[in-house]
């Protein structure tokens, strides 16, 4: 029983470290894979929440999830991006895709989002993801602060196939 449960978490380990994120935040600023764009960790009520924060520190995201991850995989079609920015700021999301046969993010935007901030100062947005790689790209400008500039980062989107085999994968031991 014992080498069943030590094979079920090496199991699990493995499998976390093959579709986890490469790159985690921690206490400081911490460059990444992207434009623009660190992680930062902020301490808030005994809590550490990670946001991706633009490197002028104009625009702060943090998806829905406690353990923001920049170069994340997943296999949700949809992630929900929520933010803060200063009040009137238009941002514009698009979402190039790259599939397993291509060599090239596509030049045109399978999603393009557009959101005009108001008094709340703050924004959320679901977007949709396709299956392979997703480079997610935010634009954003405040004509009354002259702020203009672009973000950028990655997300994977793994095939439903591949879901399933892994739920369906069966550790056996021979005891």
């Amino acid at each position: 029983m014992k080498r069943r449960k030590g094979l079920v978490f090496l199991f699990v380990f493995v499998m976390m470290s093959l579709y986890a994120s490469a790159i985690y935040a921690n206490d400081t600023k911490e460059a990444v894979k992207g434009v623009n764009v660190n992680v930062v960790t902020e301490e808030k009520d005994d809590k550490s929440i990670d946001y991706l924060v633009s490197e002028d520190g104009y625009v702060k995201i943090a998806r829905n999830n406690s353990s923001l991850k920049v170069a994340n995989t997943t296999f949700e079609g949809k992630q929900l991006l929520i933010g803060n920015v200063n009040k009137g700021t238009e941002i514009t999301i698009a979402i190039y895709n790259k599939t397993a046969n291509k060599e090239e993010y596509s030049e045109e935007a399978s999603n393009t989002y557009t959101i005009k901030v108001d008094t709340s100062e703050g924004f959320e947005q679901l977007i949709e993801l396709l299956e392979g790689d997703n480079k997610i790209k935010i634009t954003y400008a405040n004509k009354a602060d002259k702020k203009e500039d672009v973000m950028v980062f990655y997300i994977k989107r793994e095939s439903a196939e591949n879901k399933k085999a892994i739920e369906s994968f069966v550790v056996k031991a021979n005891l």
